[in-house]
C-alpha cells in the first residue's frame, strides 16, 4: 500500500494503525500520526533495551539497523565488528558512527563473517530485521544468513532484533530485486 517496499512491513502496519484509528479529517489524521511516531519511537528504544541486556563483549552486527546501534550503544560491548554489508556498503557508515562514539569498531567484508565468527572472536551476533514474516522467519539484508548461521553453528547467542510492528501477518516473502548496477556497471552484458 500507499508504493512502500514490500520489504519493509512497518511501514504498512504503521500506516494502516494510524488509518484505523483515525478519524478521515486531516487534522485526525495528522494527530493519529504524531502518536504513532512517538509510540513508534518507544517501541524501538524497548526493543534496543532488551537487546542490550543480552550482548556479550564482543559483537558482530551488519547492515544498519538504528534499533542495534541503539542497543550497542546501551551495552558498550569491548569490541563490535561490523560486516561492510554489500553492494551498498551500509554497514562501513554504521562502523564509522560506532568509531566515532568510542567504540571499538572492526570492519569485515562480508565473504568473513563466517570465518571470524567460528574463530571465536565474537560471543554475541545481533542483526536486525526488515520483516518478521507470522512463522518467525526473517526478513533482511543479504548476509543475515549467513551471520545467524554462523552464530547457531558456533553456538554463540545470535539475536534478531525489531519492534513488534515489523511482524506481518504474511508467511511468504517475494525478494525485492536491486539495482543491477549496484554490483556490476560495466560493459559486458551480465544478468
Amino acid at each position: 500500500p500507499f508504493g512502500a517496499r514490500p520489504s519493509m512491513g512497518v511501514v504498512r502496519t504503521r500506516l494502516d494503525r494510524v488509518m484505523a484509528s483515525a478519524e478521515r479529517t486531516p487534522a485526525s489524521v495528522r494527530d493519529r500520526a504524531m502518536e504513532a511516531c512517538a509510540a513508534a519511537v518507544e517501541a524501538d528504544q524497548k526493543a534496543a533495551e532488551r537487546a542490550a541486556s543480552l550482548l556479550g563483549d564482543r559483537v558482530l552486527t551488519l547492515s544498519r539497523s538504528e534499533t542495534v546501534r541503539a542497543a550497542i550503544e546501551l551495552a558498550r560491548p569491548d569490541s563490535v565488528y561490523v560486516a561492510e554489508s554489500r553492494p551498498a556498503r551500509e554497514g562501513i557508515g554504521v562502523a564509522e558512527r560506532l568509531a566515532d562514539d568510542g567504540f571499538k569498531a572492526t570492519v569485515l567484508v562480508d565473504a568473513a563473517i563466517e570465518g571470524l565468527v567460528a574463530s571465536g572472536t565474537v560471543d554475541t551476533v545481533l542483526v536486525g530485521a526488515d520483516v518478521v514474516l507470522a512463522d518467525g522467519s526473517v526478513v533482511n539484508k543479504i548476509g543475515t544468513r549467513t551471520a545467524i548461521r554462523a552464530g547457531s553453528e558456533a553456538k554463540i547467542d545470535t539475536y534478531a532484533v525489531c519492534s513488534r510492528d515489523k511482524i506481518v501477518p504474511e508467511t511468504e516473502f517475494d525478494p525485492e530485486p536491486g539495482p543491477s548496477d549496484a554490483v556490476y556497471d560495466g560493459d559486458a552484458d551480465l544478468g
